[in-house]
């Protein structure tokens, strides 16, 4: 929650901290949500919330693929 931009901006970070930022889905949500309560910018948000859909899409694959589900 503290990489993500919930209570501090991404802006104000080192460039290590901007760079996880970047690839935690939840900074992701807080955007869409911020452009849709505050600036009421409907198109960055659903933008977000594709990133979003496709970040979990895409982690749901990885956790598939590496999970080995066998039954004895």
């Amino acid at each position: 929650m503290f990489v993500s931009g919930s209570f501090f901006p991404t802006e104000q970070m080192p460039w290590f901290l901007k760079y996880l930022a970047e690839v935690s889905p939840l900074t992701y949500l807080n955007n869409g949500l911020r452009s849709a309560m505050i600036t009421s910018n409907w198109g960055e948000a659903f933008n977000n919330l594709l990133i979003v859909g496709a970040l979990g899409i895409l982690l749901f694959a990885v956790g598939v693929v590496v999970m080995k589900w066998k039954e004895d």
